[in-house]
């Protein structure tokens, strides 16, 4: 008689509310006399001010003559830049003051901008990437310092909703962008809009990016999971899906009874849709693991009786990265 077995990843449920996450936000203050990320306002006369920012020092400009103030950055390896889908970014902000404006520049919103370079730094022509247009409008001359901040879905698979691509975007998707921002901007307007020159006097302060090192974990899979016998040689998978954010498909694997190291996987493509998966059955024993995929790895394969995880796939749907969220 044929024997099957299902195995999964587990995960601990017990007070997830609870449990500590592993946000940690990246503020550039000026206050030490660097510039993380090189941001700039794109005019010659910038400087940092010891005084007068939110609190303490800021990066001022007193002159720019431009249709829209466009502050960003210029390091595509700093903290601000590189693949926000692996580093589990969640948002990006910053604080903004309109010490002068020559005339009426309200209504405007504020926007965030993403770029990739696509491999020719310094060469604007080519650039593409995505901007999203915030609730928020920029701030006039004597409303004094104002904050934003931009949520930022870099572990979506798809364009999040109020987000719409720019620039030389050609077959350029979302989830490439996520995995390699060079520039981050930030722009006094909508962006599909035309503006006339004036002259500003601007101050900006504490750019800052949020990143979740366990927004980008798939996790494991929890304890409710039903196998039933459709056929002789068909069965079919029930399970509760993974409470990682990171989780966005799922990779059935097959193994032999008694050969624990033995799984390959039968598919890596189940959408998600039902958490559900038909699987003929090759002839044997065979025990099954379903485990969650993310966009770049892969999470745990559960762990066994004595309370290890147990080992990978050697044909793996990708990279493991068995560590699981709260």
């Amino acid at each position: 008689m044929r024997k099957l077995a299902v195995f999964l990843g587990i995960c601990l449920l017990a007070a997830p509310s609870l449990a500590p996450r592993a946000a940690t936000t990246v503020v550039e203050t000026f206050e030490t006399g660097g510039n993380e990320g090189g941001w700039t306002w794109g005019g010659p006369n910038q400087s940092v001010q010891a005084t007068g920012g939110n609190p303490g020092h800021y990066l001022y400009i007193p002159f720019l003559d431009t249709f829209a103030p466009q502050p960003r950055t210029t390091i595509p390896t700093s903290e601000f830049g590189g693949n926000y889908e692996a580093q589990g970014v969640v948002s990006i902000g910053i604080d903004l003051v309109t010490f002068d404006v020559d005339f009426s520049a309200g209504g405007r919103p504020l926007s965030l901008m993403l770029f990739n370079n696509n491999g020719t730094p310094g060469n604007g022509s080519d650039d593409w990437g995505a901007y999203i247009i915030g609730p928020t409008n920029i701030p006039l001359p004597g409303q004094g310092w104002l904050s934003y901040d931009f949520p930022v879905p870099s572990q979506s698979p798809a364009l999040p909703p109020g987000w719409v691509m720019t620039g030389n975007v050609g077959s350029h998707t979302w989830s490439e962008l996520m995995t390699d921002v060079d520039e981050v901007r930030y722009f006094y307007g909508d962006p599909e809009l035309v503006f006339i020159f004036q002259a500003w006097e601007l101050g900006l302060d504490n750019p800052r990016i949020t990143k979740d090192t366990l927004a980008s974990e798939p996790g494991r899979v929890p304890t409710d999971m039903l196998m039933t016998r459709l056929t002789s040689t068909q069965v079919k998978l029930f399970w509760s899906p993974s409470p990682c954010a990171g989780a966005v498909n799922y990779g059935i694997y097959e193994g032999d009874l008694g050969d624990f190291t033995s799984h390959v996987p039968v598919t890596c493509t189940d959408l998600m849709a039902d958490f559900e998966e038909r699987i003929v059955t090759a002839p044997g024993n065979h025990y099954y693991l379903v485990v969650p995929l993310g966009s770049v790895v892969e999470g745990s394969y559960g762990l066994d009786s004595a309370g290890a995880e147990r080992p990978p796939s050697t044909a793996a749907c990708k990279p493991i990265q068995s560590t699981a969220c709260p």
